[in-house]
C-alpha cells in the first residue's frame, strides 16, 4: 500500500518517497504504523506529513524554514510542536512529570499533535523490545497512570484500549494469557447468541421502518480484567463481554428502539443507564439497557444516535470525522476545553503536583449538585462543600464559613450526593481559607486556587520575615551577610532550588521549606563552614554544676530540657558520656533508672552560658517583631525554625545564663502584638 493511499496530495507523496527511500526498514514500518492508526481519525495532508518528519528526521538536523518552503507552514508549525515535547522516557520522576505537562500544554493547543503524541505512544508500548529495560517501568506507568486515562478522557477508544491491553500484557502476563485462553474458548458460543440477537432486533426495527445499523462489539481485555478486579466477579458474571450496538438517526428513535427491545426480551432492570440525558464526563452519549439471550446469559445492548456513534468512539478526532459542524464542535469545545482549564488551573504547582493534579481529574467518577438558584455543578465524587464553594466563585471559597444542604446546616467538609442543593454561608471579605482545606478538598481547581491564595498573600510577608531568620543565622555564625551574598555559592545555591534569587529563597524560608541555618551553611566560605555557634547537641561545661557537692566532674546538659541556672536538676550517669543534667520535670527523667541518678546543684558562674528552647504561636509577620526584641535585649538566636507542620509556629533556641533571664524574655515576647502563645519546650 502505497503513500497515495493515506497523502491525498501527489506533491507531498513525491517529496516524502525521498526521506523513506534513506531510512531503514524499521522506520518505514513505523511510518506506515503511524499512518494506519492516525487513518482512523482522518487527520489531514499536513498531520500525515509531519507524522513521518516526526519519524524520519532527526530532531537536530531540521530546519523549519525549509520544511515550510518544501512542504507548508502548517507541516513545519505541526512538527515543530511535535519536537518540543519530550517524549523519550526519563528515569528521574521529576523529569517525567515535566515532560507530562510540557506535552498537555503543547497538546491543547492543537488537537492534531494530541493525537499523533498518543499514537506515538501506542507503538512504543506495543514495542517495548525496542525501548532500554530500565526504561520501560518507568514508560508503562506513565501510559497506564496519564497516557491511557488521558485517551479515555478525550474518548480516543481505539488508542485508549491499544494503550490499555498493552500496559495489562507488560504488568500482567500470566493472566494477560490465561484470559486470552478463556476469551477464545468461549467466543464461538457468545458470537452464536449475539448473532440470533442482532438478527431478531434487525427484522423488528426494520418492519417498523426505522433505519439503523445493529452490530456486536467484544470488549477488550484490559476492561475485563478491570472488570473482574473492581466488582470481584468470574469472567462468566461479566454482562457485557459482547455487547449489541444499535446506531439510529435520532434521539427520538433511541426511545423507540428501548421500547421495542423491553418488549422483545427479558430485561435487567438494575443494568438500565441513560448516557444521553446525563453524558458521561467525557461526553459519552448512549442508552444501555441488558437483556437474556436465550441461553439465560445477560447481553448488553446500547442504543444511540450516528452523531453520539462517531464521537463516542472518536472523542476529540470527531472535529475532523463528522460532518455535522454544529453537533461535533460542542463536544470537541468540551473536550478541549476541560484540557485547557487543567492546565491552566494548575500552572502553578511543581510538576509532580501538576502530575497527581491531572490524574485526579481523569480517573474521578462524578456527581451533580446545584446552587439554590438551580444551576447544575458536575464534581468529582468525594466533594465537598468547600468545592462547591470555589466551583461558584473564587471569592466564595476564599470566604465560606458554613453550608446549608438541601436546607440544613452541615460542616464544609460534608460530601456531596447527587441532587444536593448546597448554599454558602460567607464570612468577612478578608477571612481568607485555612490551608487544612487543601487536605480535604478533592477538585483539582479548588487546591490550585486555595495555594494560589496564600501564595499571593503571604509572598512579601514571607520574603520579610525569611530575611529576618537568614540575618539571625549569619549573625550566629559570626558572618556578615554581605559575605555570603557576595560569594561563589550564591548562583549554585539557587540553580539546586531552580530559583531565581535570594527573594524565592527567602519566601521558602519564610514558609518553612528551607532552614535558614541551613542556607547560611550552604553559603558559609569554605574556612568558615564549622559553625561557631551551639548547636543542638548536649555541650560540655565546666565549673557551673557540681556533681555530689564536687566540682570538675565530666557534665553536659540533655538537649531534651536543657536546664538553667534557677531550675530544679537532677543528674544521671551515662556511661562512658560522665554526667548528664535533665530538669526535674523532664518527661524522659521517669523513663530511666533510678539507680544511675546523682545528686547535682548549681555553682554560681557568671561567665557561663546555656541552651534555652521556647515555642512561638502567631501570625507569620511576627518574626521580624521578635528578632528585633531579641538583638535589642541583647540575647543570641542559636536556631529559628518554622515547624513544616503548622507554619505559625515558630522553634527558637536561645542562649542565656539563667531561668530568670528566659522568664523575661518570654513575657516580653508574648507583649508582641499577634503573638498568641510562647511556652518553654
Amino acid at each position: 500500500m502505497g503513500l497515495d493511499f493515506y497523502i491525498k496530495n501527489i506533491r507531498y507523496v513525491n517529496l516524502l518517497t525521498k526521506y523513506l527511500d534513506q531510512s531503514t526498514l524499521p522506520t518505514k514500518e513505523l511510518v506506515f504504523y503511524m499512518y494506519n492508526l492516525l487513518k482512523l481519525y482522518n487527520l489531514d495532508d499536513e498531520c500525515f506529513v509531519a507524522t513521518a518528519l516526526f519519524v524520519l528526521k532527526p530532531k537536530e538536523e531540521v530546519n523549519y524554514d525549509e520544511i515550510s518552503q518544501e512542504f507548508s507552514v502548517d507541516v513545519a508549525q505541526i512538527l515543530k510542536n511535535l519536537n518540543s515535547v519530550g517524549i523519550k522516557p526519563t528515569l528521574s520522576d521529576s523529569a517525567e512529570f515535566e515532560n507530562i505537562r510540557n506535552m498537555l500544554i503543547v497538546m491543547s493547543q492543537d488537537v492534531r499533535v494530541l493525537i499523533i503524541l498518543l499514537a506515538f505512544n501506542v507503538f512504543k508500548i506495543e514495542h517495548l523490545d525496542l525501548m532500554p529495560i530500565e526504561e520501560q517501568k518507568v514508560f508503562v506507568k506513565s501510559v497506564k497512570e496519564i497516557y491511557a486515562p488521558l485517551s479515555a478522557r478525550l474518548s480516543l477508544n481505539e488508542i485508549k484500549n491499544k494503550m490499555e491491553d498493552a500496559c495489562f500484557k507488560f504488568l500482567e502476563p500470566e493472566m494477560y494469557e490465561q484470559l486470552s485462553l478463556d476469551e477464545r474458548l468461549n467466543k464461538v458460543e457468545r458470537q452464536q447468541q449475539v448473532d440470533n440477537i442482532i438478527k431478531k432486533i434487525q427484522q423488528e426495527l426494520t418492519q417498523m421502518g426505522i433505519k439503523c445499523k445493529v452490530y456486536g462489539r467484544e470488549k477488550h481485555l484490559a476492561s475485563v480484567y478491570n472488570k473482574i478486579k473492581t466488582k470481584q466477579v468470574t469472567l462468566g458474571q461479566i454482562y457485557d463481554l459482547m455487547a449489541i450496538r444499535v446506531i439510529v438517526d435520532t434521539i427520538e428513535e433511541c426511545y423507540t428502539v428501548l421500547g421495542k427491545i423491553n418488549s422483545m426480551f427479558s430485561i435487567l432492570p438494575n443494568r438500565f443507564k441513560d448516557y444521553i440525558a446525563t453524558p458521561k464526563p467525557n461526553g459519552y452519549q448512549s442508552i444501555h439497557t441488558c437483556i437474556l439471550a436465550d441461553n439465560n446469559r445477560p447481553v448488553e445492548v446500547q442504543i444511540r444516535t450516528q452523531q453520539m456513534h462517531h464521537f463516542n468512539e472518536y472523542g476529540v478526532a470527531a472535529h475532523w470525522i463528522y460532518k455535522d459542524k454544529t453537533h461535533k464542535a460542542s463536544n470537541f469545545d468540551k473536550s478541549i476545553n476541560w484540557l485547557k482549564e487543567l492546565i491552566d488551573e494548575n500552572k502553578d504547582l511543581s510538576g509532580k503536583e501538576f502530575a497527581q493534579s491531572v490524574k485526579m481529574d481523569m480517573f474521578n467518577s462524578e456527581i451533580y449538585a446545584q446552587t439554590p438558584n438551580g444551576k447544575i455543578i458536575k464534581f468529582p465524587v468525594g466533594a465537598n462543600c468547600i468545592d462547591f464553594a470555589y466551583a461558584v466563585h473564587t471569592n466564595i471559597g476564599n470566604r465560606c464559613v458554613g453550608a446549608k444542604i438541601n436546607g440544613k446546616f452541615m460542616p464544609l467538609t460534608t460530601e456531596l450526593k447527587n441532587g444536593d442543593v448546597c448554599e454558602i454561608l460567607l464570612g468577612a471579605e478578608n477571612k481568607g481559607p485555612s490551608r487544612d482545606w487543601l487536605k480535604v478538598v478533592k477538585t483539582s481547581s479548588a487546591r490550585s486556587k486555595i495555594n494560589n491564595y496564600f501564595k499571593k498573600q503571604f509572598v512579601e510577608s514571607n520574603i520579610r520575615n525569611g530575611k529576618a531568620m537568614f540575618e539571625a543565622s549569619a549573625r550566629n555564625n559570626q558572618v556578615s551577610v554581605n559575605t555570603l551574598l557576595n560569594g561563589d555559592k550564591v548562583d549554585a545555591l539557587l540553580s539546586k532550588y531552580s530559583l531565581g534569587d535570594m527573594d524565592e529563597i527567602y519566601a521558602m524560608i519564610g514558609t518553612g521549606t528551607l532552614s535558614s541555618d541551613g542556607i547560611v551553611k550552604r553559603l558559609m566560605p569554605a574556612r568558615q563552614t564549622e559553625p561557631t555557634a551551639i548547636n543542638y547537641k548536649p555541650i560540655k561545661v565546666k565549673g557551673n554544676v557540681l556533681v555530689d557537692n564536687n566540682r570538675g566532674m565530666m557534665t553536659r546538659f540533655a538537649k531534651c530540657c536543657l536546664p538553667l541556672p534557677g531550675d530544679e536538676i537532677v543528674g544521671f550517669v551515662s556511661l562512658g558520656k560522665g554526667v548528664t543534667i535533665h530538669r526535674n520535670d523532664c518527661v524522659n527523667v521517669k523513663t530511666l533508672d533510678n539507680n544511675r541518678f546523682i545528686p547535682v546543684s548549681w555553682d554560681e558562674d557568671k561567665n557561663s552560658i546555656y541552651l534555652a528552647r521556647i515555642s512561638v504561636t502567631g501570625e507569620s509577620e511576627v518574626i521580624a517583631s521578635i528578632t528585633h526584641l531579641l538583638e535589642k535585649l541583647n540575647v543570641k538566636i542559636n536556631s529559628f525554625e518554622v515547624n513544616p507542620l503548622n507554619p505559625s509556629q515558630y522553634i527558637i533556641t536561645l542562649t542565656l545564663k539563667s531561668s530568670e533571664e528566659l522568664n523575661k524574655t518570654i513575657n516580653k515576647i508574648k507583649q508582641i502584638n499577634k503573638v498568641t502563645s510562647v511556652e518553654r519546650m
